[in-house]
């Protein structure tokens, strides 16, 4: 079983796990490797996402279009415009509301009514 461990600082919960740090490094895995049996996803991969960039923004609202590095959002949304399918995942990010988009746009894609989601979400950055 592959498993893929997308967190621009966090250790990978044991030696199964292959280690990305950025969405560069998630791409390119991906490319070469294909979609693992898993990934488990942090939202922010770089310091930018820790605060807020200036602007009126809606608390539960992240302003994408205003960083300069990728997140892990970016990286699940790569995933589905290519057509890539997921078996399982999971969203590990502390940042409540970027782990909630993951969570929403890849529950969108890969719900299927007949199957319960292969899904889990610690929201407490372990696994």
């Amino acid at each position: 079983m592959r498993k893929l461990f997308l967190d621009d600082t966090r250790q990978a919960p044991d030696s199964s796990w292959d280690v990305v740090r950025s969405y560069r490094e998630f791409v390119a895995y991906i490319e070469k490797h294909g979609v693992p049996d898993v990934i488990s996803f942090d939202h922010d991969l770089h310091y930018e996402h820790c605060y807020p960039p200036s602007g009126d923004f809606a608390e539960q609202t992240i302003p994408y279009h205003l960083y300069k590095v990728k997140t892990g959002y970016h990286c699940a949304k790569w995933l589905i415009d290519k057509g890539y399918k997921l078996k399982e995942w999971r969203v590990h990010s502390t940042n409540a509301v970027g782990g909630s988009n993951i969570e929403r746009i890849l529950a969108e894609e890969y719900w299927d009514e007949n199957r319960p989601p292969l899904h889990t979400s610690t929201g407490s950055g372990y696994l």
